[in-house]
């Protein structure tokens, strides 16, 4: 499973931001990318949302920096 949300994570990812998969890893910070703006942070978390058919507290929003911390609490919701 864990593969498979990777996957789609990574897609998402790849897709708001527009770079290639070769470009991004899960210790990625909003600060290693400078495409991943507030903007795009909020289009990655709303097309999460929907994907996965989960919805994120607003009060995790701000912490969610790093592609990795963003699949554990994926994790914790599905």
């Amino acid at each position: 499973m864990s593969n498979d949300l990777e996957i789609k994570l990574i897609k998402i990812f790849c897709s708001v931001l527009e770079i290639k998969e070769s470009n991004l890893y899960f210790n990625m910070t909003m600060d290693d990318l400078e495409k991943w703006d507030s903007l795009n942070h909020m289009k990655i978390i709303a097309a999460i949302e929907e994907e996965f058919s989960i919805r994120f507290d607003d009060d995790l929003l701000e912490k969610l920096t790093s592609l990795e911390i963003i699949k554990e609490e994926l994790i914790k919701l599905i």
